[in-house]
C-alpha cells in the first residue's frame, strides 16, 4: 500500500482536565532559569504497540482507560494542564490538555517495514514548531488505532517545562496509573525555580556514569550518518554529534531525581573531514571527551545565570 492511499483520520477530539483541581497556592508556577532559556517548541514522541485485540469494545475500553488515567496523571503533573502566562511563569488554571482519537486504514506493519519520517507526523497531535507552542496547550496526545488492532500514542509536550527526563517520568506515572493505580505513580517535584538562579556548583571530580554500551551505540549512529553523507556526496564532510546530558545528579549537592523541568546540558563533538569516521574507537573517545568537557565546564561555571546560558548555547 502506497503512502498516498494510507490515511490517518481524526475521529474525535476533546480537552481533558486534571481529575482534581490544582490548589490555589499552586496556581502560579514559576519557570526556572533553564526553562526560560529552553526553546518554545513541542518535544515529539511516538510509541507503537502491537495487536492484542481489535474488537470495537476493546478499542473503546483502551480509549477510556487512557483518558481516565491521563486525567489522574495530570493531577500530579499539574503545570502541564496550564497555559504559559509570561516568559517566566505558567498559570495552572486546569484548562487541560488536548486529546485526539484517530483511525488508520492500514496495519501497523506498513509503518514499521519502511518508516517515512514525513508520514510519521500524522501520528503526532502537533508539529514540533507549531505556533500553538507559544501560548497554547502544553501537552497534546493522539491515540491512533490501526486495522490490525495495533495502536500508536503520539505526544507533543512543551519544551518550556519538559525535558527528556520529565517526559519519561510523566509516561512512567501514566503507565503506573493505568496498570497499578495511583499508589504506584511517580510523584514529581516542581520546585526548580527555588533552586535557580541560586549558585549551584558541579562536582568536577564526579565521573559521568555513562555506560560503555551507550557510548558505543551513539558512536555507531554517528558513524552510520557520516557514512551515508559520504555516499551521497562522494566525500567526507565535517560532522557534529551533540548529546544532551541530564545534570540532576551532577550538581553539588545533587538535585532530586524527581525534579521536573529542564535540567540538561549540551555536549557537542566534531569529526573533521580528514579524520577516520570508520573507527568506532575514535568516535567513542570523542564522545567521552565531550562529556568530560561538560563536566569541567559546569565545575568551573556552576549553575548560575551566566553558566546556564553558556551551557544552553554551547552546542550552538
Amino acid at each position: 500500500m502506497a503512502t498516498t492511499t494510507m490515511k490517518v483520520e481524526i475521529i474525535h477530539k476533546e480537552t481533558l482536565k486534571p481529575s482534581s483541581s490544582t490548589p490555589y497556592n499552586l496556581k502560579n508556577f514559576k519557570l526556572c532559569l533553564i526553562d526560560q532559556l529552553a526553546p518554545t517548541m513541542y518535544i515529539p514522541l511516538i510509541l507503537f504497540y502491537p495487536h492484542v485485540n481489535n474488537g470495537v469494545d476493546e478499542v473503546e475500553k483502551k480509549t477510556q482507560l487512557l483518558k481516565t488515567t491521563l486525567s489522574e496523571t495530570l493531577t500530579l503533573f499539574y503545570p502541564l494542564a496550564g497555559r504559559i502566562k509570561t516568559h517566566d511563569s505558567i498559570v495552572c488554571n486546569n484548562e487541560g490538555v488536548e486529546f485526539f482519537k484517530a483511525q488508520a486504514n492500514f496495519p501497523l506493519s506498513k509503518i514499521l517495514e519502511k518508516p517515512n519520517t514525513y508520514f510519521l507526523r500524522k501520528f503526532l497531535p502537533a508539529e514540533p514548531e507549531s505556533i500553538q507552542a507559544r501560548t497554547g496547550t502544553l501537552l497534546l496526545v493522539q491515540v491512533t488505532f490501526f486495522q490490525c488492532g495495533g495502536m500508536a500514542i503520539g505526544i507533543s509536550s512543551s519544551h518550556k517545562i519538559v525535558d527528556a527526563w520529565t517526559l519519561s517520568a510523566f509516561l512512567k506515572s501514566w503507565t503506573s496509573m493505568a496498570v497499578f493505580g495511583s499508589e504506584h505513580a511517580l510523584v514529581p517535584e516542581f520546585n526548580a525555580a527555588e533552586l535557580l538562579p541560586h549558585l549551584m556548583t558541579f562536582n568536577r571530580w564526579k565521573r559521568f556514569q555513562e555506560s560503555a554500551g551507550r557510548a558505543a551505540v551513539s558512536s555507531i549512529i554517528w558513524k552510520s550518518v557520516a557514512k551515508a553523507s559520504r555516499s551521497n556526496k562522494g566525500f567526507m564532510k565535517t560532522s557534529v554529534f551533540a548529546q544532551t546530558v541530564n545534570i540532576r545528579a551532577r550538581t553539588s549537592p545533587p538535585l532530586s531525581e524527581n525534579l521536573a523541568g529542564n535540567f540538561f546540558g549540551i555536549s557537542p563533538e566534531k569529526l573533521d573531514e580528514n579524520e577516520n569516521g570508520d573507527d568506532l574507537k575514535v568516535l567513542v573517545a570523542k564522545l567521552r571527551k565531550a562529556l568530560e568537557e561538560v563536566k569541567e565546564f559546569f565545575g568551573k561555571k556552576g549553575l548560575d545565570v551566566e553558566g546556564v546560558k553558556q551551557a544552553m548555547l554551547k552546542g550552538g
